[in-house]
């Protein structure tokens, strides 16, 4: 049944047992080569996702920075054009800080040198949590209006109408001093950054009327522009 064992070199015939462990030895010593050709595989593998995660994460970081910074502008956009229709509304006062200049002067007014303001409404609460200063999500109005020309006393001004310039301003700026000293929604606002705390986040103006606000009323307080 089986083919007769043959002589080697040296004269002595090899058993089956001998064969058999020799041929077993051989099938171990290529398994332990190709085990050692699948491990330099998988590092150069590890290396090669640690340079892709390495050079992907500044771009993910990059990408949750715009997107943050981009709801900020929302929030603080939509917080300006809340508080101007309130105003419109007389739902809140009508803003104390004002220029004693023509209305073409109301971006020059400096930003808020004092906190927290005391106008109404001006404190942003968009996580109702409470406002604080240290909250990152929360913001700080400022609202200027332009000088009124009648004499009717403080409802005056609501009477013949106004100018009105809004700031939005991230509340963490106003943590410690110095406060902030921007006045014009920079352009890296809309970068991919976090953005400077320093400028406003937005930056609006408005014309505010009732149902007393004539004409005349509207040209005197536009007159010099």
């Amino acid at each position: 049944m089986f083919a007769p064992l043959k002589p080697n070199r040296s004269g002595k015939v090899k058993s089956w047992r001998t064969i058999f462990l020799m041929m077993l030895l051989r099938s171990r010593r290529w398994s332990d080569s190709q085990s050692g050709v699948t491990l330099i595989e998988a590092l150069v593998a590890v290396v090669v996702v640690s340079i892709l995660v390495a050079s992907v994460a500044p771009m993910i970081a990059l990408s949750v920075a715009s997107r943050v910074q981009a709801r900020r502008i929302g929030l603080a956009t939509s917080s300006a054009k809340s508080y101007i229709e309130k105003l419109k509304s007389t739902a809140v006062p009508v803003p104390q800080e004002y220029i004693a200049a023509d209305l073409c002067s109301l971006d020059a007014v400096a930003a808020p040198g004092s906190y927290p303001p005391t106008d109404l409404g001006t404190l942003v609460d968009t996580n109702n949590n409470g406002f604080s200063p240290a909250d990152v999500q929360d913001l700080v109005i400022q609202a200027i209006r332009s000088p009124s020309t009648c004499t009717g006393g403080p409802e005056c001004p609501a009477q013949q109408g106004y100018q009105v310039l809004v700031r939005v301003y991230r509340a963490d700026a106003f943590r410690s001093t110095p406060f902030p000293t921007g006045t014009e929604q920079t352009a890296n606002s809309f970068i991919g950054t976090l953005g400077s705390p320093d400028a406003p986040l937005a930056v609006q103006t408005s014309y505010i009327t009732t149902d007393t606000t004539t004409s005349n009323d509207y040209q005197a307080v536009l007159s010099g522009c």
